[in-house]
């Protein structure tokens, strides 16, 4: 004689294990319907146009002819910067001379600062010529460098190199930080005025 269920059993989905199965499977389809409608589009932000790094900006940049701005930076011109009468610093075995400096437009309101820097290596080791050396403080501001300078300097040898800080339009002075930075550490005072025929 065949006989059916018993009537205390329950239909599998009726069950807790049933339940948290059939409850995984509503979260996996919407999260799979979530990641579909982000791949599309649905959910991306505004995004600004990406900005050119510094190190690769040489030169004024350049702007749309109906730019309101473009009749401000017309005005800015590309300069050379008078040396300071200190222009070495030293951080351990490391010799940091700043051999020229030089203002180019970068925006109606920032410039770029360049500045040539050479490393003589008086150690036993390799050192290292990189951004992480140096820093500017304009202001109450310390900056770090807007190009990724990273190489080795072998013992005995020297390198030079650009740095490069954008800073404001109306800043005149600036203190450059080498070797040893940081708040309250040495600084070389930079011109920010055109030098002088």
């Amino acid at each position: 004689m065949i006989t059916g269920p018993k009537s205390g059993s329950k239909a599998w989905w009726k069950t807790l294990p049933g339940q948290l199965s059939a409850a995984a499977v509503i979260l996996a389809a919407g999260a799979g319907l979530v990641v579909a409608l982000h791949q599309a589009g649905y959910f991306a932000p505004e995004t600004q146009p990406p900005v050119p790094p510094a190190a690769q900006s040489k030169g004024a940049p350049q702007t749309a002819p109906d730019d309101p701005n473009a009749s401000s930076m017309a005005g800015m011109t590309s300069r050379q910067l008078a040396l300071p009468p200190t222009t070495e610093a030293r951080f351990g075995d490391e010799a940091f001379k700043l051999l020229s400096a030089h203002v180019e437009p970068y925006s109606p309101d920032q410039v770029l600062l360049q500045l040539t820097i050479s490393l003589t290596n008086d150690g036993r080791t390799p050192a290292h010529f990189w951004a992480a050396s140096f820093r500017l403080e304009v202001g109450r501001t310390l900056q770090v460098p807007a190009n990724d300078l990273d190489r080795l300097v072998e013992p005995g040898k020297s390198q030079q190199d650009e740095i490069d800080f954008v800073v404001p339009a109306t800043a005149s002075t600036a203190g450059l930080q080498m070797g040893n930075v940081g708040p309250g550490k040495p600084t070389i005072p930079v011109s920010l005025q055109p030098q002088l025929p």
